[in-house]
């Protein structure tokens, strides 16, 4: 009976579509080879390198690459993806799997008067309402909404500790602690897949250690991720990758480094937290980190100031900022830095505000694009008080972008056994409110360009320090960018094609992938993405966003419960 209900289905057209003649890398660095796939239900049905499968909807790949959909392990859409759910900018480069809530940073829990009125602040520029208050409503909105494509969430330590303790800079009482266990432990339940830091963004650089550590142990508990931007990326890199391992030891959890090359102030170092990293994961320590190809990274405006100077969140930052005395005091401590912040600090404190750009705000959309040296020069004062004046001026918001990145350390790390691709970046559109979003060429070309720059070796002169070389297989890039980032999600039916799996497949033409976007014209789709597929469902057909939404929301379920 089940020989018959086979051929029945191989004779009839039973299947919903058949990718025919493609050149097949399936996720896990096998070398290619040349197969048909057929997919059934959002399930890749059958793979064959004889048979030729009938379907609804036949696909020739002949002469394109197909592969598994991207996983995108490090973004910022929790947001984005409820104004605009079809996820243009992330789709169309063959993303099919996003993980929202990084570097400390998520949508929710919102709990307490602080987080409310920080989020509805948030909100309200997009013009959405705070309708939620769990990761489980947050996520069952989402799930109403529909979404082009698959998402994972992270909940963020910066946004569970402004639930409890606003933005003070203290360590939390006993029973301050306990709270905020319990919060992590219900949005764990709710289905988050871990928890993310960001240890050089307020609140999250406000919590000592040990703070960690217990948080961690929960993570721990049920089998998830500890996603950390360090506390400290270029002078205090070693001191601040050794105290993530020391979480790691302390709490028994898996730790993403986020967005690991070294910036400005340690470039080079990459050779020895790359080091570290080994003889950890050779203790029985399961440590990780991910990149992106960019030689520039991107920021909020207001997380170059000090510490001390974000206490309080956003009416205290601003009554400091027109205190003339504590504005030379933050000037004092942005160049000599005591505690250290984003990449960007590292230029601000070596004078070179040449390196820093306007890329995102309100206001003064007329600046976007120019440097604060130049803005500086224009308004007659120094790049201090011509950041401070634009900070007041946007009421905090906006964001920048810094060239603060070493090519040899993003190499050193991109050919690391033990790294994979993450953006960094947002699901964007270039059109509606998400168009002024794009600060950075990330969201919309990381995938194709690891490909371009570091596989086929090409550099684009209109992309500034853009330098390519082949340093890895293509097979290795799309491991990077699959099998290894599920794998470190703990989904075991993505990320691979594999008879059984999840049918989230990216087709595309080898001689053609390339970002085209740039850091000043960002929002532009990339080219040679020919077919996306999510869920089994179309989504990019013949490089044209279908409008479809068949992505799931995920929910983390761990395997067993730690005891």
């Amino acid at each position: 009976m089940l020989i018959f209900i086979i051929f029945i289905m191989h004779s009839h057209g039973l299947y919903d579509i058949a990718i025919l003649n493609g050149i097949v890398i399936d996720g896990c660095g096998n070398p290619w080879f040349k197969a048909n796939i057929a997919i059934k239900d959002g399930i890749i049905s059958a793979i064959s390198k004889h048979e030729v499968f009938k379907a609804d909807r036949i696909i020739d790949a002949n002469g394109l690459i197909v592969s598994p959909g991207f996983i995108d392990i490090h973004s910022h859409s929790d947001v984005t993806l409820l104004v605009d759910p079809l996820a243009e900018s992330k789709v169309m480069q063959g993303v099919t799997l996003e993980v929202v809530g990084n570097c400390g940073s998520s949508a929710a829990p919102v709990m307490g008067d602080f987080a409310i009125n920080r989020m509805l602040r948030r909100l309200s520029e997009y013009n959405l309402n705070l309708t939620w208050s769990s990761v489980d409503e947050y996520l069952s909105i989402m799930e109403g909404n529909g979404v082009s494509i698959n998402v994972a969430m992270l909940v963020g330590h910066g946004q569970i500790r402004s639930c409890v303790m606003d933005f003070e800079a203290r360590s939390p009482s006993l029973s301050e602690l306990e709270e905020m266990k319990a919060i992590l432990k219900e949005s764990l339940e709710d289905g988050a897949f871990g928890m993310s830091s960001g240890l050089v963004y307020a609140p999250g650089r406000f919590a000592k250690t040990e703070e960690l550590v217990e948080l961690c142990k929960v993570v721990s508990e049920y089998n998830g991720l500890y996603a950390t931007h360090i506390r400290g990326e270029r002078e205090t890199i070693i001191d601040a990758l050794n105290e993530a391992i020391y979480i790691a030891e302390k709490s028994g959890v898996r730790v993403q480094i986020s967005h690991h090359p070294p910036k400005i102030g340690a470039f080079g170092k990459s050779i020895e937290t790359l080091r570290i990293i080994e003889e950890a994961r050779k203790r029985g320590l399961d440590v990780a980190c991910d990149f992106h190809p960019y030689i520039a990274g991107s920021t909020s405006l207001s997380a170059l100031l000090p510490a001390w100077a974000q206490e309080g969140g956003l009416n205290k930052i601003i009554s400091r900022l027109r205190d003339p005395d504590l504005r030379t005091k933050i000037k004092e401590d942005m160049i000599l830095e005591p505690i250290p912040g984003p990449g960007p600090c590292g230029l601000i404190k070596r004078g070179l505000w040449n390196m820093i750009y306007l890329s995102e705000c309100n206001r003064n959309r007329d600046l976007i694009g120019m440097n604060f040296e130049e803005i500086a020069k224009l308004r007659g004062v120094d790049p201090f008080e011509a950041y401070f004046d634009i900070l007041l001026e946007e009421n905090l918001s906006g964001s920048i972008m810094g060239f603060y990145y070493d090519e040899n350390d993003i190499r050193n790390v991109a050919l690391s056994p033990f790294s994979m691709v993450g953006s960094d970046g947002y699901a964007l559109s270039p059109r509606g409110v998400l168009f002024k979003e794009a600060a950075h060429p990330r969201s919309y070309g990381t995938f194709p360009m690891v490909i371009r720059k570091y596989v086929k070796g090409e550099s684009r002169s209109e992309l500034n320090y853009d330098c390519g070389s082949k340093i890895m297989s293509l097979e290795t890039a799309i491991m990077k960018m699959t099998s290894i980032p599920a794998s470190r999600l703990s989904i075991f039916d993505r990320g691979l094609i594999r008879e059984g799996f999840w049918a989230d497949i990216v087709i595309f033409n080898y001689d053609l992938i390339s970002d085209t976007a740039t850091y000043f014209n960002p929002q532009s789709f990339p080219k040679g993405i020919e077919y996306v597929i999510v869920n089994g469902v179309i989504v990019v057909d013949k490089g044209v966003h279908t409008g479809l939404k068949p992505g799931k929301v995920l929910r983390h379920k761990p395997l067993f419960m730690k005891y």
